[in-house]
């Protein structure tokens, strides 16, 4: 799953949700361009997207539904894109979207996958841009032993 979202709690849930299934889990800054962003994602080959319609920033809205189109042309792999409606949350969404508020509205029993300890779990890219960066993954025990290091 890849996610281009600002810092909101959607962020964490769709993280949280994607680990829980086993699934690899990327995110980008809506500020990055459509091009930096493929960079850093493309090489997932990601088959859920999560966009938000835009962010709030130093009391400026930013619209980023043309930046999400860009990004989504440059991934064949999408089958399911998901929408977080954080400047208009009753705007109505294009065929083939969803509202991320609509489908967590309703209850649902979760599901947990049980994974080995070296399971990949997240990926992330340099912030620096050499000439294509390369995505490192981290497995879901190394995530789980630095939580728990954090604790102690």
């Amino acid at each position: 799953m890849a996610a281009v979202l600002p810092n909101v709690p959607e962020a964490l849930i769709g993280l949280l949700a994607t680990a829980s299934i086993g699934a690899m889990w990327t995110i980008s800054s809506p500020d990055l361009s459509p091009a930096a962003t493929l960079d850093r994602v493309r090489q997932l080959e990601p088959t859920v997207f999560i966009g938000s319609d835009g962010y709030r920033f130093n009391g400026k809205e930013f619209d980023q539904l043309e930046h999400m189109e860009d990004v989504l042309a440059g991934l064949p792999t999408v089958e399911h894109v998901i929408i977080v409606r954080t400047l208009d949350p009753s705007a109505n969404l294009t065929a083939y979207r969803l509202a991320f508020d609509e489908m967590t509205a309703r209850t649902v029993a979760p599901s947990y996958e049980r994974l080995p300890f070296d399971h990949p779990c997240g990926c992330s890219s340099p912030l620096a841009r050499p000439a294509s960066p390369k995505a490192s993954s981290t497995a879901t025990g190394a995530c789980s032993s630095r939580r728990a290091k954090v604790r102690v």
